[in-house]
């Protein structure tokens, strides 16, 4: 499509940050303005993304801002005009759908430096350069992580300036660049210092520590966060991980471990159970939601998650209905079970079935039994005092080292064993604790009330469900919907308690159309 005399455009400048730029975008831009001048066009804005791979339209805020201002029924705009269409995405897909739909709006798009004939040629061409900017990306991407895996696996150089903590950075000198200049790197190898804290702190979490705990005794990081990406990092099991996804490669026994095999096992499987009880239910949005079960419905036909939606009345926009949507419907590829669910309803339906099924007193009593079952199975005093017993014998026998170092110096195969007596001893005491915390859970059970316990929590939902969603969160794992013409199904899957795994049980309601 080409352009009307004095068209009004608009531009969009990409680079991907480096000092390998073949344009930046001050260039880009001076160019543009230069054509647009030339050709007597008029340059009504201007978007800017900087430092931005074109792999992918996310996280480019210039980008959509384009998109969302081309999209205004306002817009009085003819086209968009780049430096070159590798500006404009890399990926094959998304160059091709993002600008199929700007011209099926009327848009013309226009490269500076690509030569692109008109009509249907045209878009062979384009499609063509399309190809050729995605696989230049794709290439580069594999060449990157070849040279990553080959200096790693031949030099163990890590990639990245900083090693993470447990390590320390050695300087290796890899040789010489084809310029002459000196090609060096980092390589990590384990800090004294910090790496008996790192080992401590997977040995306290595959003893089933919590983060908060362990974050209060070692202090490893600022903030409890860096304790998760921590403890799923291979490199303490001495294997690094180059890519993500389907181009992710491993260089194992890469460096010298800090962990086990064995505690590094306990600590994913513990992490991994974290991860599933959390997802999708701590995103502010879901927890601030007036929905009391959003971030918890599902769609039954296409298990995709249902957000809220809001419909006013055109009369007045005070009143209206909340919906449970599905984002396949919201996305336009639904199956005809994938409707719009009245909220109202269906949080009733399953309020509605908590009180009268799940916290009734003859439910609660058969689930306590089965937690109680299972701690029973767990309680041993014995094990309990053999763990007090260790406990003593440790610390007696890192007295006695004390005192032979002061009184005979030491060795260092005495100051490795008072290392590992230190770090063995708040493992012992944490078992302890976790022991003693088990023993005393057991023993409280017994003394539940239930028929008080169901009480207590029956009124609680009923009289103000907003206010206790806690408590809805902590019993409902999941409500799947589908909504047909004869009317709806829900299936509630629920688990309690969330702390102790005794598998999955469901209830399924059926009402009318919602």
């Amino acid at each position: 499509m080409s352009l009307p005399p004095r068209a009004r455009l608009v531009a969009y400048l990409r680079d991907s940050g480096g000092t390998e730029q073949d344009l930046s975008l001050e260039q880009q831009e001076a160019a543009i303005r230069e054509w647009c001048d030339q050709r007597g066009h008029q340059l009504t804005a201007i978007f800017r993304d900087e430092a931005v791979s074109g792999g992918s339209t996310v996280g480019r805020a210039a980008f959509e801002a384009m998109l969302q201002h081309l999209r205004s029924p306002d817009c009085t705009d003819h086209g968009l005009v780049l430096w070159r269409f590798n500006r404009f995405a890399r990926d094959f897909d998304d160059a091709q759908f993002y600008k199929a739909d700007l011209r099926r709006r009327g848009y013309s798009i226009h490269s500076l430096n690509d030569s692109i004939p008109e009509g249907a040629d045209g878009r062979l061409f384009e499609a063509a350069i399309d190809w050729m900017s995605q696989r230049f990306r794709e290439d580069l991407s594999a060449d990157i992580r070849r040279g990553l895996h080959f200096v790693a696996r031949e030099y163990g150089i890590l990639p990245g300036h900083r090693a993470p903590i447990g390590f320390r950075r050695e300087l290796v000198n890899v040789g010489q660049r084809r310029d002459g200049s000196q090609h060096t790197g980092y390589r990590p190898v384990i800090d004294p210092n910090t790496a008996p804290l790192v080992a401590e702190a997977f040995r306290m979490r595959a003893a089933g520590a919590t983060i908060k705990s362990i974050h209060k005794k070692l202090q490893l990081h600022t903030s409890r966060n860096g304790y998760s990406k921590m403890f799923r990092r291979q490199l303490y099991i001495g294997h690094l991980v180059i890519g993500k996804g389907a181009n992710q490669t491993i260089v194992e026994n890469y460096c010298d471990p800090i962990v086990d095999q064995a505690t590094w096992d306990a600590v994913q499987a513990i992490s991994h159970l974290a991860s599933d009880r959390v997802k999708n239910r701590t995103h502010p949005r879901i927890l601030g939601s007036s929905l009391i079960l959003s971030g918890l419905v599902f769609c039954l036909d296409c298990q995709t998650s249902m957000v809220g939606s809001r419909s006013r009345n055109r009369h007045d926009h005070s009143q209206g209905y909340s919906y449970y949507r599905c984002q396949a419907n919201k996305n336009r590829v639904a199956g005809p079970g994938c409707r719009m669910i009245r909220a109202d309803l269906l949080e009733q339906a399953v309020l509605s079935t908590l009180v009268d099924e799940i916290l009734a007193p003859a439910n609660l009593s058969e689930i306590t039994a089965r937690v109680g079952q299972k701690l029973a199975a767990g309680k041993d005093e014995h094990h309990l005092n053999r763990l007090r017993k260790d406990l003593q014998t440790t610390k007696n026998r890192l007295a006695n080292l004390v005192k032979a170092i002061a009184e005979l110096g030491h060795s260092t195969a005495m100051l490795d064993e008072v290392r590992q007596l230190e770090t063995h001893l708040p493992q012992l005491q944490e078992q302890i604790r976790q022991e003693k915390g088990r023993l005393q859970s057991a023993d409280g059970l017994a003394q539940i009330n239930i028929p008080a316990l169901s009480q207590e929590l029956k009124s609680k939902l009923l009289a103000n469900p907003q206010q206790n969603k806690h408590i809805i969160r902590n019993l409902v794992h999941q409500v799947a919907v589908s909504r047909s013409r004869d009317g709806i199904i829900a299936r509630i899957k629920y688990v309690w308690p969330i702390d102790v795994s005794i598998g999955n049980s469901s209830r399924e309601v059926e009402g009318p159309a919602l």
